[in-house]
Parts: structure tokens; C-alpha cells; sequence
């Protein structure tokens, strides 16, 4: 089973923000919501619940997620674990589909069905007039952003 879903490992002012791709039994992505924007990140640490652990090899996951990303920094966390960090992904199908080719590569079942921040970008597509990346009027005074939040 693999799964794109919400997340609250990292410490951010809104667990909203986050969100996590598993695949098997491990984590292997945090999906940061920053702005208009997501940054991608190989998971270093399992999840605190102990639902999903962290892959085992981090040095494979990151050479998978360079070779598929095609670029990103190289870091080590508070405990010198490597990761890799990518940003200005713009589109949730996307970010699935990447993170289906990582899993492919580490040989891990793929996320089928899309997930929250997909389906809401679906409606923003549906009901968006232009691509300037302006809100897009629902109805009765509810607006959703490019990034799929409702508003009034």
C-alpha cells in the first residue's frame, strides 16, 4: 500500500503544511506546503506514532530521489542522517508522480489514487479563468487559491 497523506513530524506553524508519501511499510517523502509552492524532502526518521518507519538504506533513497528529481541540496540532519531537499514544485499530480517513480526505483508499491492537495488543484483548474494563479470564485463569496485553500 502507498499513500499520500497528512503528516505532523516536522515542527511548522500548521499541521496543515505537511504531508507525507509512504509506500510499504516506510516513509519516504515530506511534502512541505510553502507559499504557492511544495518542497520535496527524503524522510530521514520514522513517523513518532512508529505507523511507518524510515527507509532503511538513506543513502539509496536519496540517490533515488537525485536521479528522478533531476536536482536538489544535500543536507544531513541534527542526527547526520543524509536527505535530499528539492523546492518550487508547483503541482500535487506531479509531486504523485514523482514520488511514484522513487518508489518504482526502491522497488515499493505506487500511490494510486490522488490525494487532498490533488483533488482540491482539480477544482482550482476546473473553475480558474486564466494561469495567472489569481484565486478562483466558487460560489456565494468562497474563493479557492491555486494551492486549493476555500476563502471567503
Amino acid at each position: 500500500m502507498a499513500d499520500i497523506s497528512r503528516s505532523d513530524k516536522l515542527t511548522t506553524s500548521d499541521r496543515d503544511e505537511q504531508t507525507k508519501m509512504v509506500s510499504g511499510q516506510y516513509v519516504l517523502l515530506r511534502i512541505l506546503h510553502e507559499g504557492d509552492s511544495y518542497t520535496l524532502m527524503t524522510a530521514t526518521a520514522k513517523e513518532d506514532d512508529d505507523s511507518y518507519q524510515a527507509y532503511p538504506n538513506l543513502e539509496k533513497l536519496v540517490a533515488a530521489a537525485e536521479e528522478v528529481l533531476g536536482r536538489g541540496e544535500h543536507h544531513t540532519d541534527n542526527w547526520g542522517r543524509p536527505y535530499l531537499l528539492c523546492r518550487g514544485f508547483d503541482h500535487p499530480k506531479a509531486i504523485r508522480g514523482l514520488a511514484n517513480l522513487i518508489a518504482t526505483k526502491l522497488g515499493l508499491p505506487s500511490v494510486d489514487e490522488p490525494w487532498a492537495d490533488e483533488e482540491m488543484r482539480e477544482i482550482y483548474d476546473e473553475f480558474s479563468v486564466g494561469d495567472d494563479g489569481e484565486p478562483a470564485y466558487l460560489s456565494d463569496g468562497v474563493y479557492i487559491s491555486k494551492r486549493g485553500r476555500l476563502f471567503e
